[in-house]
């Protein structure tokens, strides 16, 4: 390059061109405390690029076992301090436990009687729940007898006073005929039963079941508890249910009319001495005859074991109201 393209010096003192600096200055500018980090830091190279060397090797230490702990104890049950009564408060009487199948609110009162029958029905003191009375035995057939009366009498005033003579003639006659057919159950068993011996209450139990329209209702009077709760019947509509398929059966055996009565004579009667005693066993035998053909022979002969028991009024009631079938122990 010749002088002439060299550019003017200019009057300003050339300054000296930056050095790189060596990474190394800034930790010796920093002082003894830069110098031992440096120190501590510095790991040598090794052979393969990216792995070193520890100093002392770490041993593999087994994993730390932990005790099992014992199950937790239950804690003795603490009794409640007892109260201290208070004064002018008396505490409630205890309450009785009572069975829910007994006291339940929802039974019937026929599921009470029911039960209450059923507990006590092999108890000798209490064998009769119900005695016999008038009463109960004429109740119903009074009731409908006396309702019946005042229907007619009013029926026939109406016809009267309205001058219907032959139709109030015509009430008069179907009326009466009703009238008396209600009156039959009463004409019937007039006769007060008086059982004071066990083969008089046998008797007059069959004898209320020899008729064209058998009196059930004292039937069901002579018995005892244990004689009403059987396998065949527990209440009075079924035991009338039972007799009047027993008479059907009985009928067919013997060809009998459907309207024909049964007579029921009792023979061959044993029994022990009843003074005295609230329990009587007595055997016997029940022949069965159709009212018109008892020259034909019975039509069943039925041999019977009962237990009569003596109630309240000092009579007795059978302990059996059931006629097995002829042949069956």
């Amino acid at each position: 390059m010749s002088d002439a393209e060299k550019p003017p010096a200019s009057d300003e003192p050339k300054k000296p061109k930056p050095e790189i600096s060596d990474a190394e200055l800034l930790f010796e500018d920093a002082g003894p405390t830069s110098k031992l980090i440096k120190q501590s830091v510095h790991i040598p190279a090794t052979e393969s690029a990216g792995t070193f060397d520890l100093a002392e090797p770490i041993e593999p230490r087994p994993a730390p076992t932990r005790p099992v702990p014992d199950p937790p104890k239950s804690p003795a049950p603490t009794q409640a301090p007892p109260m201290e009564p208070v004064r002018g408060v008396t505490a409630p009487p205890p309450v009785p436990p009572t069975s829910f199948a007994k006291d339940r609110p929802f039974a019937s009162e026929r599921d009470r009687e029911f039960r209450q029958a059923s507990s006590s029905a092999f108890e000798v003191g209490e064998s009769v729940d119900q005695i016999w009375t008038r009463r109960a035995e004429w109740g119903l057939s009074l009731v409908a007898l006396g309702s019946w009366t005042i229907i007619l009498l009013s029926m026939l005033y109406i016809l009267l006073s309205a001058e219907f003579f032959s139709l109030a003639f015509m009430v008069l006659i179907l009326g009466g005929v009703y009238w008396l057919y209600l009156c039959y159950p009463i004409l019937i068993t007039l006769e007060i039963p008086v059982r004071l011996t066990p083969e008089s209450a046998v008797k007059d139990y069959y004898a209320a079941l020899s008729h064209h329209m058998p009196h059930y209702r004292r039937m069901w009077l002579l018995l005892s508890r244990q004689a009403k709760l059987t396998t065949y019947f527990g209440s009075f509509e079924g035991f009338r249910n039972y007799w009047k398929a027993r008479l059907k059966e009985l009928k067919q055996v013997g060809e009998a009319e459907a309207w024909t009565p049964l007579i029921f004579q009792v023979e061959s009667f044993v029994s022990e001495k009843s003074v005295d005693k609230t329990l009587v066993h007595a055997q016997y035998v029940v022949k069965v005859f159709v009212r018109g053909r008892r020259g034909e022979g019975p039509i069943a002969t039925i041999p019977m074991r009962v237990d009569l028991v003596r109630g309240p009024d000092k009579m007795l009631y059978l302990g059996n109201g059931t006629l097995p079938a002829q042949g069956s122990d």
